[in-house]
């Protein structure tokens, strides 16, 4: 397991041997990424290990996000003696109070939540009121703009509302009214950013520059779509509109004009957090809520002169604050399109090399003295050096990446990772799969499997089907003292909502994308490996299924002609002259193995004429057993005096349900309809099979009914949820009832028929007589067909006459 030291409680005041456990999202984006580092660093500071476990928002909507959040179940008092959590990521889609109980989960361990006030939780929090507050005020003051819009973050977000208030407050302290129609609402995605500006312009119709001067973003993500919104229509930033953001993210200095923005305090949460942490951990006073101050960050793009440029220019030029308005809408929007969507992966890597250029002040110094200028090209030398490494890291993670997804063997995966993790930086980590997974997150798999285990790039000698251990301890015991003080990121594995195990990774590790594309990559080759595996296993059991079956077959394809036979002998006959009301033609085609259609035409002993059309789900004589049961028992239930189809159906359900869910165990459903003739033209029905289609004498179309009832044998009683109803004939109107196996004929280009095709099919041969039609019909569905009939094909025509 992974705490192997004595327990907190035992050690007095010495925080050296604390293991912190940190619940947070994925490190794809900046902010996770930097509070990670600075919690990481300050700990490894105090010679304390850190486990951080990389996870995505409480309750995600986003595909199986929600699915990594597994291993939180990992988290208690005997793998960890405090926890950080990253709150206030972690609960976009879930409220405080929601989470507060989430948090309540790991108790009696010592935690503390950043971002997010949780009650009975010490709890760090940013001054975003203040941050947005003095960044207002800044475009008020310095810049004179009274006309600001503000997009917000996700609705409900506790940092996005305290920004919003600081918006709304400043405007009020400077004597500005709120303008409603300023305000759109954003959920801090670079997408909503440009949806926003959009939506001000389009369908508000504010005009830039005249009903609005500024923009200011709840963050970075969303001010980036702003500003490529409006160079991409030509509108100059600041010249035209000012644009901020919040959090001073890498990219927003990366982008043409660089954001100004407010700093989101790392550094300070990081240090509060952990002293804070600690204090609860010793049972010493801990204050309920320490907020962080967020400083202003002056880039260009409100139309000051950042503060790094300032400082370069001569003394009598520091004094004008802002920029000339020289911007270029036209030439920066496809710069700026560029290094946000990273279309080439380089690309940030060399602006990331610039801008650390233009902040090495040391640089600019040496470079201005002639004497000294060899030691400015030898920074510019080791930063060249640098970022022609991280280039070529890319490429390795790249190359990585393509080996994982590309094999379908464990050995092969084992070998892959064993060699390309080390030269992607990562020297430690462990791969351990769940024994038993099963689906979602209700339930951690109580034991895993630790199937690679590596340590400063050596492979630690594990057995050959790996190593047995209980899940909760996250490393076996027997290793934990292998690896001594290492700190970890865990990540989670899993494909869709199937359950495969999780990976250690070395805390030092890189992790810019990589830790995400690795958990993205690793699951996909894990299942790939599973399902090769069932695959394997599945046609190893249809071989020796076959060797049993050889001599079955001859029997089997007795039973299945015996099965054919008796459905073919239940159907109706001779029933073109039942009713004189109706001209009525049918036919039906069974598959190579019964399909269960069901159809039935007949007079009950009230001389009342019922009609019948369904299908049971399945191939075999099974379903052609069901479908025969089903059609003796609605003959039956017509000698009920008064008995509508609704009844009926009520009733036959309940009989399946009794004969085949309980006594037979099969889960066989049934989709199905039954008419009730009431006289002139008019029919009574219900059910749920395929949609009615009556060709329309009058207009010489179709006219479609959609069946709203519901499938029979799915549950106990359906008497709520189905009900009769009523259609009726005119003279010369044809009511079409058909199963899935005209819709579905595919013809020999694989086009299959389809409702449209069937209309067509008809349209084609009306007004021929009805049995001529059908003749027609049925020949050109037969024709389609380009081998073995896999589904019955039944097909009704009933026309009035009379």
């Amino acid at each position: 397991m992974i705490k192997t030291e004595s327990k907190a409680n035992d050690r007095g005041s010495e925080p050296g041997n604390y293991t912190i456990a940190m619940l947070g999202t994925n490190l794809y984006f900046e902010n996770p990424i930097s509070i990670f580092e600075e919690v990481r660093n300050s700990l490894h500071q105090k010679k304390c290990r850190l486990i951080y476990f990389s996870g995505e928002s409480i309750d995600s909507p986003w595909g199986f996000d929600k699915q990594a959040n597994i291993q939180y179940h990992m988290i208690n008092k005997e793998i960890a003696d405090g926890l950080i959590v990253v709150s206030n990521l972690l609960t976009s889609f879930i409220s405080n109070s929601e989470f507060r109980d989430v948090c309540m989960g790991f108790s009696p361990l010592p935690m503390v939540s950043l971002g997010v006030a949780l009650d009975g939780i010490p709890s760090i929090l940013i001054d975003n009121f203040s941050g947005i507050y003095g960044l207002v005020s800044h475009l008020i003051e310095t810049h004179h703009f009274s006309k600001i819009a503000f997009i917000k973050g996700i609705a409900m977000h506790e940092d996005g509302e305290e920004r919003f208030s600081g918006y709304t407050q400043a405007l009020l302290d400077h004597s500005i009214p709120l303008d409603e129609g300023l305000i759109l609402q954003g959920n801090y995605t670079r997408e909503s950013g440009i949806a926003c500006l959009s939506e001000l312009i389009d369908k508000r119709k504010k005009i830039p520059g005249k009903h609005f001067e500024a923009i200011v973003c709840a963050n970075d993500y969303m001010a980036s779509g702003v500003v490529l919104e409006l160079q991409k229509r030509g509108l100059a930033i600041p010249d035209v509109v000012a644009v901020t953001g919040f959090d001073n993210t890498f990219f927003s200095r990366c982008i043409i004009p660089s954001l100004t923005s407010v700093q989101y305090p790392y550094k300070g949460i990081a240090s509060h957090a952990i002293d804070t942490l600690f204090n609860k951990i010793e049972g010493k006073k801990t204050e309920e809520i320490i907020r962080v101050q967020a400083p202003l960050v002056i880039h260009a793009s409100c139309g000051c002169i950042p503060v790094r440029v300032k400082r370069s220019l001569p003394d009598q030029s520091r004094k004008d604050a802002t920029l000339p308005r020289t911007s270029s809408p036209e030439f920066f929007h496809p710069v700026n399109q560029k290094i946000l969507e990273s279309i080439r992966p380089t690309l940030l890597i060399w602006e990331k090399a610039l801008i650390g250029l233009q902040q090495n002040s040391r640089w600019r110094l040496l470079a201005q003295e002639d004497s000294k200028k060899h030691e400015a090209w030898k920074i510019l030398a080791d930063l060249a050096t640098q970022t022609f490494h991280d280039a070529n890291y890319h490429t390795i993670t790249f190359n990585m990446g393509s080996s994982i997804t590309s094999t379908l063997e464990m050995e092969q995966l084992l070998q892959i990772l064993k060699s390309t993790l080390p030269a992607a930086q990562i020297k430690n980590f462990c791969l351990c799969l769940y024994k038993n997974p099963g689906k979602g997150t209700a339930q951690l798999p109580e034991e895993s499997s630790l199937i690679l285990a590596v340590r400063q790039g050596e492979v630690i000698p594990l057995p050959e089907k790996g190593f047995l251990f209980p899940t909760i301890q996250i490393i076996p015991e027997e290793f934990s003292s292998k690896f001594g003080r290492q700190s970890w990121v865990m990540l989670s594995l899993f494909f869709h909502d199937q359950q495969l195990g999780y990976l250690l990774l070395d805390s030092d590790s890189p992790h810019e994308n990589l830790h995400y594309n690795l958990r993205n990559q690793i699951s996909s080759a894990l299942m790939g490996v599973r399902l090769l595996d069932e695959m394997n296993l599945a046609n190893e059991k249809i071989r020796n299924f076959n060797e049993k079956l050889k001599d079955e077959n001859l029997r089997i394809k007795a039973e299945m002609d015996v099965a054919r036979n008796l459905q073919m002998s239940l159907l109706p006959q001779d029933v073109q002259d039942i009713h004189q009301d109706f001209d009525i033609s049918t036919f039906m085609l069974p598959a190579e193995e019964v399909g269960g259609d069901y159809f039935d035409i007949f007079r009950d002993d009230n001389n009342v004429l019922w009609l019948g059309i369904g299908d049971v789900s399945g191939h075999g004589l099974k379903p052609g057993l069901i479908m025969m049961m089903v059609q003796t028992i609605h003959v039956a239930l017509t000698t009920i005096v008064g008995n509508s189809p609704r009844d009926a159906l009520v009733i036959i359900n309940r009989v399946m349900r009794k004969n085949v869910f309980s006594r037979m165990k099969q889960n066989n459903y049934m989709t199905c309809t039954l008419f009730k003739y009431l006289g002139d033209g008019t029919f009574l029905y219900a059910g749920a099979h395929l949609d009615l289609l009556i060709l329309r004498k009058k207009i010489q179309d179709f006219e479609t009914i959609q069946i709203k009832g519901a499938w029979l044998n799915v549950v106990d009683d359906i008497s709520g949820i189905i009900q009769d109803n009523n259609l009726k004939l005119e003279i010369g109107d044809i009511l079409i009832l058909y199963t899935d196996g005209i819709t579905e004929a595919v013809d020999h280009q694989g086009k299959m028929l389809g409702l449209d095709g069937l209309k067509t099919l008809v349209k084609k041969y009306y007004p021929s007589p009805l049995g001529q039609m059908k003749k027609k019909v049925q020949e050109d569905i037969i024709s389609r067909n380009t081998g073995n009939i896999k589904d019955d094909m039944t097909l009704v025509f009933i026309q009035r006459i009379n």
